[in-house]
């Protein structure tokens, strides 16, 4: 009996063994082996909302100064910034745009002189976070990269020098 236990264990054994083989070469029936296809770098850049010649507003998209696109008509410093304070509009949102600009700090005047552009805003520009600085910069400097630095004026404070991470 014990003979016959063995011989019906060693056949059990050989039975599964052959069964996960065959699970094995089963599951790879249809599928070519192939060298690794390489993605590339995620997609990067600025976001575009709208027609390529309206003006770059900059917005925060994860953590980075990000242009977007508005259908308006060329304006001045003065007029980007205010359509900056105001915020991302609702398909700029949608993109996941958000701003770190306040709402009250659209610009009381924009001086542009060969030593600088002065933004004189009606807020402390010390309560401003490094990125909101950065995106009024931004916004400034893409009607012109060759403008000189921006300089920021309010609440009897200034923060100079302040260009953008990213020359537009």
């Amino acid at each position: 009996m014990e003979a016959s236990s063995a011989a019906c264990g060693n056949r059990a054994a050989r039975l599964i063994g052959m069964s996960a083989v065959a699970v094995v070469v089963l599951a790879g029936c249809g599928v070519r082996p192939s060298a690794v296809i390489p993605g590339g770098p995620a997609p990067s850049g600025a976001v575009v909302s709208g027609p390529p010649g309206g003006e770059a507003l900059y917005f925060v998209l994860a953590g980075q100064p990000t242009a977007a696109r508005r259908d308006v008509a060329p304006t001045d410093p003065a007029g980007l910034l205010r359509l900056l304070a105001a915020g991302p509009d609702d398909a700029e949102r949608a993109a996941g745009l958000t701003t770190e600009v306040p709402g009250n700090a659209a610009p009381l005047s924009v001086a542009v002189d060969a030593s600088g552009v002065t933004v004189a805003l009606g807020l402390d520009v010390l309560a401003l976070s490094t990125m909101a600085t950065q995106q009024i910069a931004c916004t400034v400097r893409h009607l012109d990269s060759a403008l000189p630095p921006v300089t920021l004026t309010g609440g009897g404070h200034y923060r100079k020098l302040l260009g953008c991470p990213e020359a537009p």
